[in-house]
Formats: C-alpha cells, structure tokens, sequence
C-alpha cells in the first residue's frame, strides 16, 4: 500500500470516528429536546444533516435507526415508532431504548 493510500485510509479512519461521537452527541440532544418539548422544527436540521452526511455503514446502523425513531417521535407517527422500536428489539440492540422516551404497549391489558 502506498503512502498516500495509507494516509487516506487513516483519515478516513479519524473521521468516522469523530462522526460516530458526533452522533452519539446528537442522539442525547434529541432525548434531551424530546424529553423537554422542543418544537420539531428546531431539530430538522439535525435530521436533514443526518441524513445527508452520515454514511450508510454497519457501525451506524443503530444511530440511523435510533435517529429515525426520534423523527417519528416528534412527527407523533406512532407507527413508525413501534416499527423502530421493533426493530431495534429484534435485533438485540434494547440498550438502545433504555434512554428512549417510549411508552411500551402493555398486552395484559388487550381487550
């Protein structure tokens, strides 16, 4: 491998790095501004930031999903939000939701 191969490979490296503690960041802000009741509108730039700039890779998976439960939450689409948590569920990423203002459904309680 040559040198400037190896350079662009390491810089690749740092940014991904620095993007996934950018979208760690921005997954608290957004439970912080849920949690307080921020209008919509102040985090659509979060969300259109998002979806252009973060790349479309395993190591990402759970913040494109957990991002995108976030929209839905402030849209109130509450489909799309027990499609995401679902989805989170089946996929063994609960940790996930454990910070996630979602009302689970209680089933004992079905008519």
């Amino acid at each position: 491998m040559t040198k400037k191969k190896l350079k662009n490979q390491f810089t690749r490296k740092i940014y991904l790095h620095k993007l996934f503690d950018s979208v760690d960041l921005t997954i608290d802000f957004l439970m912080y501004a849920y949690i307080h009741n921020f209008n919509k509108e102040l985090c659509a730039e979060i969300f259109a930031f998002f979806d252009k700039n973060i790349p479309y890779e395993a190591s990402f998976y759970q913040h494109r999903v957990i991002i995108r439960l976030y929209k839905a939450l402030f849209d109130n689409d509450t489909e799309k939000v027990d499609f995401y948590t679902r989805l989170l569920e089946e996929d063994n990423f609960t940790f996930c939701l454990q910070n996630v203002p979602v009302t689970k459904k209680d089933s004992s309680h079905a008519h």
